[in-house]
């Protein structure tokens, strides 16, 4: 990859989480309880901004507001003037009053999996879920300046993506004021299953729904798990972004292990104590990403490949970067 093109790592702070997802693809098996080194991680900081002060970090786990230092990590970046963004299911900050986190925070971001409580909860197996996170994310929007946002993680599934607008339509009548939305696909990951995948049919109506929210909600909303643009209507392709997990962004686990994707829980690229930053990222497998070299002939001679990037490289379920399912398996 261009060592200069890397803007964001995502880190991982705990495993720890109190919602149950169905469909989540952090693991099959009950994990054993772990988190990050809070002195350990002021050392990757340090090392990251040393590297390149303009890199910003993604909070997430497991629910990264569990994460007992979420405080104290969250001031240790404000100190370094690093852009941070927390990625939560609950926006419960481990029992931090508000004032102690609000003003250390660039964007907060949530999950929401369906229309109303009922489905949303259900779905997170945690009754009041959507309640607490909409109150939380008032607060905060009672409390941020104009230059702190929020942000909305939306992963189509077979129960909500024929109603992404009427759930993101709900949130605005609640008061939540949303600067973007993140959609997301399903890959037979961890709980997952390739017989919850969408369909290509299926992610057609998702994209009227998307269509819609940007349209009528005037809400910047768009995938950030790609697609391949040669099986999506042309109408679409200005809500779709590329695969820019190995580019832009990369992930961490809480041993400091870097892996380019997070939802395949393999963090094999390097680690941040053991390597330098420059050695990490020329590690063989983002160089294939970056180059696309696992991609077949009609995606190299895809005028749209620039913009594609081929869809999602793990979408057949399996570590090793392949064509897109949807171009194979429609």
């Amino acid at each position: 990859m261009d060592t200069n093109e890397l803007a964001q790592i995502g880190i991982n702070l705990t495993n720890k989480c109190s919602h149950c997802c169905p469909m989540c693809f952090v693991g099959k098996e009950k994990l054993t309880i772990k988190e990050f080194s809070f002195s350990n991680l002021k050392k990757v900081i340090d090392k990251v901004l040393e590297y390149n002060p303009k890199i910003g970090f993604i909070f997430l786990g497991g629910d990264p507001c569990e994460y007992s230092k979420i405080s104290e990590l969250l001031k240790y970046c404000f100190k370094k003037n690093a852009y941070t963004s927390v990625l939560s299911n609950t926006l419960d900050f481990n029992g931090s009053n508000k004032h102690d986190y609000v003003k250390y925070i660039s964007n907060l971001s949530t999950t929401i999996h369906g229309k109303n409580s009922k489905i949303h909860d259900a779905f997170c197996g945690k009754p009041g879920a959507y309640k607490k996170v909409v109150q939380n994310l008032l607060e905060y929007q009672s409390l941020k300046n104009e230059n702190q946002t929020i942000g909305i993680h939306f992963t189509l599934m077979k129960h909500n993506y024929k109603t992404v607008y009427k759930s993101i339509k709900n949130l605005i009548k609640l008061g939540v004021k949303i600067n973007f939305i993140n959609i997301q696909r399903i890959m037979p990951f961890g709980y997952a299953t390739e017989k919850e995948v969408l369909s290509l049919k299926e992610i057609l109506k998702a994209f009227v729904q998307i269509k819609k929210v940007n349209e009528r909600l005037k809400v910047d909303t768009k995938t950030l798990d790609a697609f391949p643009m040669c099986i999506i209507p042309e109408q679409y392709h200005k809500y779709m972004n590329k695969c820019t997990c190995g580019t832009k962004v990369l992930k961490m686990d809480a041993d400091g292990n870097f892996g380019r994707c997070r939802v395949t829980g393999v963090f094999d690229l390097g680690n941040i104590f053991k390597q330098d930053m420059l050695t990490i990222l020329k590690a063989d497998e983002l160089k294939s990403f970056r180059t696309k070299t696992y991609l077949d002939e009609k995606c190299h001679i895809c005028p749209k490949l620039d913009k594609c990037g081929g869809g999602c490289p793990i979408s057949c379920g399996s570590c090793k970067l392949s064509v897109d399912m949807l171009r194979s398996n429609p």
